[in-house]
């Protein structure tokens, strides 16, 4: 078949013993038809909703509503919807229907899905061809519409990815002589969405006095709500901590899910607390190595950071030049990875950053405990001059005169001296 070409299709249902009639999900038989006509077209589709600048649709962004994924398919001509027709998507591992919303009587219509809570797909929407459900004709000939979409065989979406789960409270500690009550979420939070300390949406409270505890300050870090009370807690405190979103700046994660609301949970008193890991105040970060040193060269003593906890610590570099040297885990030694030059580079800079694995209350987090910035300076060395041409001449005997040409260069930019040395007889010069 061509484009456009048009055919007719007829069905009745099968019966007797064995028989195996068409039927929709709930059972109903599939009605007969006569010489219905199919035009043989394609659709195609575009994706007509904004996800945002970070590509991802979320639950509640912004106004406390799911995001709607919107699809709009553009047929040839005309088309007539009949019934509640649905586009087919894959959502994450889950089949989910952009019903009909609007565009009956033109080329392009339109559908919609609204994310529904707990929906993931961090690689993209996906469409599938044939995914069309319901009827549809042609305005102009009555003829059946297409019920496929132009994918080959179908299309992801990677820019159209869908997170909507909302943080949830993992944890709640407090230091004995401290006021850093530290609430720990499912997943990082927007550093940006730090509550008011006049309308925090938290509320601590002390259950030994049946009072509030007053909160001077909120602060974000990673997955981390930090709640500074303005009194300290001691060792036989017994807190609760609840959290109902404000009106304003409530919590949220990257994409914009509001953190989940949580009641009276109970606020663990951290008696022993961690000791992050630090680097020493007298490290520099300042190291040297040889140019044209070997891959896996040692550059200079190893950069190592103290646990008061003798706790054991991962080290990791990180920027621009971090790819061109590595560091031992048992050594905490940095090695080159590849022969540096110095005439091409002469220092590299990057950081160094280490974590016990903790946070301050014994839980796991791999967040960074102390960092230190690393330049590695590339010492010139001395490098001979090299000199190019033929060393292999041979010359036909009686000859009066021939000449080769010969080139000197010195990789560190040196003067160059050339000298002939003469074996054998016959009078040789060298010219410059």
């Amino acid at each position: 078949m061509t484009p456009t070409d048009v055919v007719t299709v007829s069905y009745t249902a099968p019966t007797g013993e064995g028989a195996k009639p068409l039927r929709d999900f709930a059972g109903n038989n599939v009605a007969d038809l006569t010489n219905q006509a199919v035009r043989n077209d394609k659709s195609k589709i575009s994706f007509t909703s904004d996800p945002g600048e970070d590509g991802t649709y979320s639950w509640n962004r912004g106004d406390g509503t799911e995001d709607i994924i919107e699809v709009t398919v553009t047929f040839s001509q005309p088309v007539i919807v009949a019934g509640e027709p649905a586009l087919i998507l894959r959502v994450g591992s889950a089949t989910r229907r952009a019903v009909y919303h609007s565009g009956s009587g033109t080329s392009s219509l339109v559908f919609r899905y609204p994310v529904a809570y707990g929906d993931t797909d961090f690689d993209g929407i996906l469409v599938y061809r044939r995914t069309i459900e319901g009827l549809l004709r042609y305005a102009s000939t009555n003829v059946v519409a297409p019920g496929w979409v132009l994918t080959d065989p179908y299309v992801e979406y990677p820019v159209h990815r869908v997170d909507a789960v909302r943080p949830v409270l993992a944890s709640a500690d407090v230091a004995a002589n401290g006021t850093a009550l530290d609430l720990r979420w499912s997943e990082a939070l927007a550093e940006d969405s730090v509550p008011t300390t006049s309308d925090p949406g938290f509320e601590v409270l002390d259950t030994n006095t049946n009072t509030s505890r007053e909160i001077s300050s909120i602060s974000i870090r990673g997955r981390v709500v930090t709640l500074t009370l303005s009194s300290t807690v001691s060792a036989g405190d017994q807190l609760t901590v609840s959290y109902e979103m404000p009106s304003s700046k409530p919590v949220k994660d990257a994409v914009g899910n509001y953190a989940d609301n949580f009641s009276s949970t109970t606020v663990s008193v951290t008696t022993n607390p961690n000791s992050p890991p630090e680097f020493p105040t007298t490290e520099d970060g300042a190291r040297s190595v040889d140019e044209n040193s070997s891959a896996g060269r040692n550059i200079g003593s190893p950069i190592a950071a103290t646990d008061a906890d003798s706790d054991g610590r991962t080290y990791s570099i990180s920027g621009a030049d971090a790819a061109l040297f590595d560091v031992v885990s048992t050594s905490v030694q940095l090695r080159t990875r590849d022969a540096l030059d110095h005439e091409s580079r002469d220092s590299y800079s990057f950081t160094m950053s280490v974590t016990d694995g903790k946070d301050p209350h014994g839980n796991g987090d791999t967040t960074v405990d102390d960092t230190v910035d690393v330049t590695v300076t590339v010492n010139d060395v001395n490098e001979g001059p090299a000199v190019t041409g033929e060393t292999d001449i041979s010359v036909e005997e009686n000859t009066e005169t021939f000449s080769r040409t010969f080139s000197a260069s010195d990789p560190g930019g040196g003067g160059i001296q050339l000298y002939l040395e003469l074996v054998g007889y016959g009078r040789w010069g060298l010219q410059h």
